[in-house]
């Protein structure tokens, strides 16, 4: 039908739907139930042309006349004069009609029941509603315009159904619709709610650029082939829970600006989310896809949801970890595992044993800030060079000189460390001497004259730092011998034999940072082998 003809149509439904709705009222009726037989009366109107036209391709079957093929998008392209008429009188075009609710007081004649306005038809009824109907053919509301709520559950799209470009002003209902040739729903906007719930998709679906400012439920609907969501914009609730898509589905750029739920859907072919946004952890918990999804650059913020108790976040960011395990996607992995930890250690601070929150809170703070969660090179090494820094200062700081010169006994190894780090960088601080120390000099020695003019105190605080700093370069007894007895001089064990000196704070301190930097090395190796997506 052309576009007079399908209007046409349409306003004989809505005068049933009048017809109908007066009488029921008449008869004693409620208004609700008044309005359900009126739109049985307008839906059979519609359907008995609908049922004529399916009656009409039977016959054309049945003659072997029908000759049609569907092209990739799943629209039918007739093969035959035969065909190509009927599928002309099966189609309707409501392209470019701005829907609005009917007003007694703005229709004075039935003329204004049909009157073009800035290339928009205007088109008034008393219920913005197609729930039921049957579309036998090609379906186009291209650009149309729904001042009110529009319903289209229940609805069947035969052949194609194309949305493209319209405005949705007051949501729209597709529960349950049949789509079974395309469905185009490309730069389509809808300022309140959109529900596909149950929907069937069986031949292409794409919603590319469609904006929804409302909740957007396709719950349970079924894309049977392939579907793109690419560069829509989802700005409150998006629901995709148990939906099916049998072919190939795409989200790339998407953009989810409210909650989003992907819970147990299924992908049987391929899945991407390329690119795409979510400003909320979205649910992806029990979602199963035959191919490993396609995640690069997606995006997913941060901030904790406050509406959602902490074991549930640690369960969806376990959840996206799994597929970007299953998409060998290293980067979206160690970022998921960074952000399940982060959940984690809420969840723990709020599970009611402190003991245990603290703990586990403490070590996901300490594997955060040495190592980005097992992410940065750059984390690791500085701590183990600051702790060769630190290290050297508090050896230097217990040699006998500076301990007399920066009178640092009872002091705090904090305080020790800063006066000797100032006290180092502007004095040359020589090896091991007895004078002007109180020591026994018949049981204490140093260096011999030669031997301890070649190095510093200095020197050897950073040589012993960096000699722990590696852990397994403890060098030779010599080295050992030249260090310490620089440092703290050397005893005459037994009377002759000499013996450097190790002070029990030194030999502590050596432990200590051996432990630290061997964490260090191990985190260091740990961001490598992610670096290089070492498996």
């Amino acid at each position: 039908m052309n576009q007079d003809e399908t209007i046409a149509l349409f306003l004989e439904c809505e005068a049933k739907r009048k017809e109908a709705f007066e009488a029921a009222l008449a008869d004693g009726k409620g208004e609700g139930h008044a309005r359900r037989i009126a739109h049985q009366a307008a839906k059979a109107r519609w359907n008995e042309w609908a049922n004529g036209m399916l009656a009409e391709r039977k016959a054309l079957e049945a003659a072997g006349k029908w000759a049609a093929e569907k092209n990739r998008f799943g629209e039918l392209e007739p093969q035959s004069d035969d065909t190509r008429q009927w599928l002309e009188k099966a189609s309707v075009d409501f392209s470019h009609c701005s829907f609005f609710i009917r007003k007694e007081a703005r229709i004075e004649d039935a003329k204004r029941e049909r009157k073009r306005v800035d290339d928009s038809l205007l088109v008034y009824a008393e219920r913005i509603t197609f729930s039921g109907f049957v579309f036998p053919g090609g379906a186009s509301f291209w650009c149309a315009t729904f001042q009110a709520y529009a319903h289209f559950s229940n609805t069947i799209f035969s052949d194609y159904a194309s949305f493209s470009s319209a405005t949705f002003n007051g949501g729209a209902d597709f529960q349950s619709a049949k789509f079974n040739g395309y469905a185009f729903f490309q730069k389509a906007t809808f300022s309140g709610d959109a529900i596909f719930a149950h929907a069937t998709f069986s031949a292409y679906a794409l919603f590319l650029t469609t904006n929804v400012s409302g909740d957007a439920s396709f719950f349970s609907a079924t894309f049977s082939g392939n579907s793109r969501f690419d560069d829509a914009r989802f700005r409150n609730n998006a629901i995709f829970k148990l939906a099916g898509f049998r072919k190939y589905a795409s989200f790339e750029r998407v953009t989810f600006e409210g909650p989003a739920s992907f819970s147990a859907i299924r992908g049987d072919s391929g899945f991407t989310m390329a690119g795409a946004r979510f400003d909320k952890v979205p649910d992806f918990i029990q979602a199963h896809f035959e191919e490993a999804p396609r995640l690069d650059n997606m995006k997913v913020s941060s901030e904790r949801n406050s509406d959602l108790a902490g074991n549930e976040q640690c369960a969806r960011w376990r959840a996206l970890k799994h597929l970007a395990i299953q998409a060998h996607d290293t980067d979206r992995e160690l970022e998921f595992n960074a952000q399940e930890i982060t959940a984690e250690r809420m969840a723990a601070l709020s599970s009611g044993k402190a003991w245990y929150g603290g703990v586990r809170s403490i070590a996901s703070f300490l594997y955060r800030w040495t190592s980005d969660y097992g992410r940065s090179l750059t984390l690791p090494f500085a701590w183990w060079g600051a702790a060769i820094a630190i290290s050297a200062s508090f050896y230097l700081s217990q040699t006998p000189a500076v301990q007399r010169d920066l009178e640092l006994k009872d002091t705090t190894v904090v305080f020790e460390i800063l006066r000797t780090v100032g006290y180092a960088s502007s004095n040359s601080v020589q090896c091991f001497n007895q004078d002007g120390l109180e020591l026994n000099k018949s049981a204490i020695g140093g260096l011999i004259d030669g031997f301890r003019d070649t190095t510093s105190a200095r020197a050897e605080a950073l040589h012993l730092a960096f000699r722990n700093a590696f852990i397994v370069l403890d060098g030779s007894s010599e080295a050992a011998h030249r260090t310490y007895g620089c440092l703290y001089g050397v005893e005459l064990y037994g009377g002759s034999n000499p013996v450097a000196v190790v002070p029990s704070a030194v030999s502590t301190a050596s432990a200590v940072q051996k432990l630290f930097s061997a964490l260090m090395i191990f985190l260091f190796g740990l961001a490598l082998r992610n670096m290089l997506k070492v498996k």
